[in-house]
């Protein structure tokens, strides 16, 4: 390599790591979404720019109308959200890495969760017909890219995520240690 190409390589090399951490950014913003979706409750009108529920008040309305929330706003935020999540999956779920893996794991159980959250804003906004034939569409469709997935890649579903709270496999197979019974022992039970 030359000299005079080594600043060059140093930018691309630099640009290359910055849209990388960029897309990880993002594709944690859309999980942290659709995790966020999955805790609608009946009755609760989403911020979507915010990412908030929406106190329920009379000003809630107008308020809304004012920041240009809506039905058609928040059906945007889910359909996109759905849909950059199956992107995420479909660029991961092939991945020799077992963290990859684990990550797809993961997102499906958060996708799972998240048509609680749907049927949720389906009974918000239950006068709203074609509102909720919406919701149910891409309910319809989350299980179906689930079914197809569970036949494409077995192994992604079969994987166990790691639980903080929970032992490993290898901690649950250890024997117990024995105690010595010396002297010290004895005077602490």
């Amino acid at each position: 390599m030359e000299i005079s190409s080594i600043p060059m390589y140093a930018i691309k090399l630099f640009l290359s790591n910055n849209s990388k951490h960029s897309l990880e950014e993002k594709n944690r913003e859309n999980i942290t979404k659709l995790k966020f979706i999955g805790t609608f409750q009946p009755g609760e009108k989403v911020d979507v720019r915010n990412l908030r529920i929406e106190n329920t008040s009379i000003v809630t309305p107008i308020k809304r109308m004012f920041f240009g929330e809506s039905r058609d706003t928040t059906y945007s935020f889910l359909n996109n959200t759905i849909d950059r999540t199956f992107e995420i999956i479909s660029a991961n779920c092939n991945s020799e890495r077992l963290s990859e893996k684990l990550l797809c794991k993961n997102i499906i159980n958060d996708l799972i969760k998240s048509v609680a959250g749907l049927k949720n804003i389906q009974k918000t906004y239950e006068d709203d017909k074609l509102f909720h034939c919406n919701i149910e569409t891409i309910i319809e469709s989350i299980q179906s890219k689930l079914s197809e997935l569970k036949l494409k890649h077995p192994d992604i579903f079969r994987l166990e995520s790691f639980q903080e709270d929970e032992p490993s496999k290898s901690e649950m197979n250890e024997k117990p240690k024995q105690e010595e019974h010396t002297p010290s022992n004895k005077k602490n039970k």
